[in-house]
């Protein structure tokens, strides 16, 4: 049963590094965002970006049912003209069902500075949290600009959950959601699952 998931992964991973080659890669649950096997390092490039300066952007997903660890968040920071002085932060939360958005706040990672670094993966590892199996949480990440723009990736796609909170910091708990819709978001998580690494992706 591992042999043919692990197959499947490769085959999906090797269709998708052939369509990027195209120009176009989009956002893929468990290949660069959501929960996956492996560290997004393509430009997503969906063509369609939301500004996250000065709010807080989360990506819904569901844990696998081996799961035994997350070790790094990571987004992807696709444009920003404000690229110095201003930080980027990560953080996982879990799930408020009666919303149908983040609640209460589980990890948040070490503002970073973004140091003229854009159109790159940004990632912080050394997570060390153990979440449960089989649940709902929220990969999130903030820029703290008030005065430039910072864009994240995004794509719509049915069934999936994005939300936004404008706050001056990767907000606790997640305040009133100002936009929440079905997109994918450049976001990712690495997860282990019984002995062996996986890593989750959510959008920046």
């Amino acid at each position: 049963m591992r042999m043919v998931h692990t197959v499947k992964t490769l085959l999906l991973s090797f269709l998708f590094c052939l369509v990027c080659l195209n120009g176009y890669c989009g956002l893929t649950k468990g290949t660069n965002c959501g929960f996956v096997t492996s560290a997004p390092s393509a430009d997503p490039n969906t063509g369609v970006t939301e500004i996250t300066d000065a709010k807080a952007v989360a990506l819904k997903d569901t844990t696998p049912s081996d799961v035994t660890g997350i070790t790094e968040i990571g987004f992807w920071l696709d444009s920003a003209t404000i690229q110095t002085g201003e930080d980027w932060t990560i953080a996982l939360f879990n799930h408020d069902a009666g919303n149908d958005e983040p609640n209460v706040r589980l990890f948040v990672g070490t503002p970073t500075d973004i140091n003229n670094q854009v159109e790159v993966w940004k990632s912080e590892s050394g997570v060390g949290f153990s979440p449960d199996a089989s649940t709902t949480y929220w990969i999130a990440e903030h820029i703290t600009s008030m005065t430039g723009t910072a864009n994240v990736d995004i794509e719509s796609s049915a069934g999936d959950r994005y939300s936004e909170d404008p706050s001056a910091s990767m907000p606790s708990p997640w305040g009133v959601a100002t936009n929440t819709d079905d997109f994918l978001v450049a976001i990712y998580a690495v997860v282990s699952v019984a002995g062996v690494a996986r890593r989750i992706i959510m959008v920046q």
